[in-house]
């Protein structure tokens, strides 16, 4: 049987400090997972493990500390198992950094993601116009990281050929404008992600989400596609292979 291919989970997260080992080694019918994150000690060991991978990008909060935190990335980005840049973009919410600087930083960091030909995982929060402005200027593969948004947006998306990863919210009761969404991806622009800790699916919410619930996840989108779940559940772990350019375990 092919595993849970879980595109997004932040075991680096504080959460995690005092079991995330075992969380992993308990990762039953998870094949892959991909883990986003600065802590270059924590994450050599997490990467030891051949379920996980890796990615390394400035989130926009941190945009205003890009300058103290770029040799770490460019270190980051040159391990073997670090498949991806990011979670990259723009945060208008929170605007933990000025609107100004997280776009200067999120172009800098598509033009490394050009310069070394690797795929983008997308964070956007308030920004959707922004966010795409800037990316219509680069060509990498995009994964747009735990979309929540109308179908309206999504057309949009998909007119593109960026990927599309689901995240614990399309279980939740008032969910129903992305649940209507969710039905318009093509099954080979669609992945699944946890964003553990954040996020739980139902039957777990309220609780720390961690990769395994990715099974919840998955089964939703099953019955909304109105899709076989073994087969949904292989035909995203073929796209995320897809996008992040691994093959029987290794990166290509």
């Amino acid at each position: 049987m092919v595993g849970y291919f879980d595109t997004h989970a932040h075991l680096l997260d504080k959460r995690f400090d005092k079991d995330r080992f075992k969380v992993i080694d308990n990762m039953e019918g998870i094949v892959n997972i991909v883990e986003p994150g600065e802590d270059g000690k924590i994450l050599d060991e997490l990467l030891k493990n051949k379920k996980v991978w890796g990615a390394a990008g400035i989130h926009p909060h941190e945009a205003r500390n890009f300058k103290n935190k770029q040799a770490t990335l460019n270190k980051l980005l040159a391990k073997e198992k670090v498949v991806a840049l990011g979670e990259i973009g723009l945060d208008f919410y929170y605007k933990n950094s000025e609107p100004g600087i997280q776009k200067e930083v999120f172009k800098q960091q598509m033009e490394l993601a050009q310069n070394k030909n690797m795929p983008v995982i997308i964070h956007m929060r308030n920004a959707f116009k922004d966010t795409l402005d800037i990316l219509k200027n680069y060509n990498q593969r995009v994964l747009i990281h735990c979309f929540s948004g109308s179908a309206k947006k999504l057309m949009q998306l998909l007119e593109r050929d960026y990927y599309i990863a689901i995240g614990g919210m399309v279980t939740f009761s008032n969910a129903s404008s992305l649940q209507d969404a969710v039905k318009k991806i093509p099954s080979d622009r669609l992945l699944t992600e946890t964003d553990s800790p954040y996020l739980a699916p139902r039957p777990m919410r309220g609780k720390r989400n961690q990769p395994e619930y990715v099974r919840y996840i998955t089964a939703k989108l099953a019955r909304l596609k109105n899709e076989d779940e073994e087969y949904l559940k292989r035909v995203i772990s073929e796209n995320a292979r897809r996008f992040f350019n691994i093959n029987n375990g290794k990166k290509q």
